[in-house]
């Protein structure tokens, strides 16, 4: 931490020396390999210089110029050309930063030089998924959650052997591996750092939650893992999508399939034949997160096998996931429509997607015309609510809506009898095609933006 007057302009004087350095590294690398005094300059501040921390620090701030994360930087492009050990530091620290916007920078930098670090780029992507569960771990040992650098250090080095002894080479970890040795350390640290009364009061608090649970309401069970440290790792993971190489299909495939059964492992299976099962709380960030990942890949994937592993699994929760499923159908409109290649491919996989909830239980409209569990659910399904509507509305997404109008039409003879869809539905006309619908209204015309068929459900 810093200490007295000067601690603030140490603090910044180190990042300003790191990122002009950076600059040069990574910017001017053959400049700086024709000035050699230049050179060696340099690269002995790399070696020597230490992160000085702000008195204000905060692990998770908005921050893209400290130190920390300019040296990782620095470090990832250097190992295109070396393997010594303070490069592999370098790149090393920057990655499991005291700062998680240092873990978001230096993997942004090791992803925009994937194909020249090679086989390396992975091994950095397994630092982090490791580094997960070590920082949370040292979360717990310093107390209350809270992320003391000390503690940071010490969770450092053990990573740091196997990675430089090339331990940590190949394809992604597991996240189940990973997990697993969360769990474990976190019980480590539990027995440490608790006293046996602690303990007991812990473990009577557990017993009353188990008896007195309510058998309606499921509990969530969550890793023992640093999910900010995931998020913030896979932060190049949406461009990465976007300008996928061939040789990249099988990397990026296992990077969602494990983002998104880490996310599925903690939502319980909620019974179909309980119509009061309710998954307790709501998303998370990590959460809202991950789905927006998968959403964008099922989308640029353009396949309706592959959409299938995913979003089924998420309707299947049906209303007692409300929060998660609405998430889901809700970043497929607005995020899936942004990175689809193919709309005739976006509407096969919609298509399915519907007529696959069409045969669920718990997504059935009854006969009444009473409340129903599934219904905001229904409208989001249709891209009519809050989020989706307006992006489904715009003008170039007529001609999808337009080959979506016979699922529309056989949706709306199972769910526009309950009023609040009819309401959305409604203001999705109004939003699409305000005149028309007007018009539509009084009897007269029809919307061409939404097509006739639509417009007279």
């Amino acid at each position: 931490m810093d200490s007295g007057e000067d601690g603030p302009r140490e603090h910044y004087q180190m990042n300003s020396i790191a990122g002009g350095i950076a600059v040069l590294v990574i910017k001017h690398r053959t400049w700086l390999s024709q000035n050699p005094d230049i050179e060696r300059w340099c690269m002995t501040i790399l070696r020597e210089l230490k992160p000085v921390e702000d008195q204000h620090f905060s692990p998770k701030a908005i921050n893209n110029h400290t130190a920390e994360a300019f040296l990782g930087e620095a470090g990832v492009a250097l190992l295109q050309e070396s393997n010594e050990e303070w490069v592999l530091r370098l790149a090393f620290e920057g990655v499991t930063g005291a700062h998680y916007s240092s873990t978001l920078y230096t993997l942004w930098r090791a992803y925009l030089l994937r194909e020249r670090l090679g086989p390396k780029f992975g091994e950095l992507v397994n630092v982090m998924v490791f580094w997960s569960a070590l920082r949370y771990a040292a979360s717990r040992e310093s107390g209350h959650y809270r992320d003391d650098p000390s503690h940071l250090a010490k969770f450092r080095a053990t990573l740091f052997h196997r990675y430089a002894a090339g331990k940590l080479a190949g394809p992604l970890v597991p996240f189940r591996r990973v997990e697993l040795m969360g769990r474990r350390l976190a019980a480590r640290m539990e027995r440490r750092s608790m006293s046996s009364n602690e303990r007991r009061r812990r473990e009577a608090h557990r017993k009353w939650v188990r008896d007195s649970r309510d058998e309606h309401k499921l509990n969530r069970e969550m890793p023992d893992i640093d999910l900010e440290v995931i998020q913030k790792g896979f932060g190049f993971l949406s461009a990465m999508m976007r300008e996928a190489r061939p040789d990249e299909d099988v990397p990026l495939r296992q990077y969602v399939q494990e983002l998104f059964n880490l996310q599925l492992r903690t939502l319980p299976r909620p019974d179909p034949e309980d119509p009061r099962s309710e998954i307790r709380g709501t998303p998370y960030q990590s959460d809202v997160w991950i789905t927006g990942r998968v959403a964008e890949f099922i989308a640029l994937a353009n396949s309706v096998e592959t959409a299938r592993g995913f979003y089924r699994p998420v309707l299947e929760l049906g209303p007692a996931g409300k929060h998660w499923v609405e998430d889901f159908l809700q970043s497929w409109i607005a995020l899936g429509l942004q990175v689809s290649p193919d709309l005739q491919g976006f509407a096969r996989i919609w298509q399915d997607m519907v007529a696959y909830s069409e045969t669920l239980p718990a997504w059935q409209p009854g006969n009444g015309n009473y409340w129903r569990r599934a219904e905001s659910l229904a409208v989001d399904l249709m891209g009519l609510g809050e989020i989706g509507s307006p992006v489904l509305g715009d003008a170039k997404h007529q001609g999808l809506v337009a080959s979506m109008v016979p699922t529309f039409e056989r949706w709306g003879q199972r769910w526009l009898k309950y009023a609040s869809v009819a309401a959305w539905f409604a203001n999705f006309l109004l939003r699409s095609c305000p005149a028309a619908a007007r018009r539509e209204a009084t009897g007269h015309g029809h919307c061409h933006a939404a097509g006739p068929g639509l417009v007279s459900l």
